[in-house]
């Protein structure tokens, strides 16, 4: 529920995210419970903003392109489950 309500918050307010990925979050809120999702966000907020920043400077791509997010979410839940901790 957690999730749900944060990410819906992010994208009501910045429009950064699609609908799909809050109800993704929330589906990997359900399925990893509240200590591996912590690490799970975390490591989705480093992914994206390493590859973001990849983009930008190394493969000169526009501020503005939009970047999918779940696999972000898809790699922090692998990496939160698989044994990052």
């Amino acid at each position: 529920m957690v999730a749900f309500i944060l990410y819906s918050a992010v994208f009501h307010f910045t429009k950064g995210l699609g609908f799909g990925d809050v109800k993704y979050a929330a589906l990997l809120g359900y399925i990893l419970g509240p200590e591996k999702l912590v690490i799970a966000f975390l490591i989705t907020a480093f992914l994206g903003i390493i590859i973001y920043l990849a983009g930008i400077y190394i493969f000169r791509m526009e501020k503005t392109t939009r970047i999918p997010y779940a696999p972000f979410l898809s790699a922090g839940a692998i990496l939160a489950v698989g044994g990052v901790t």
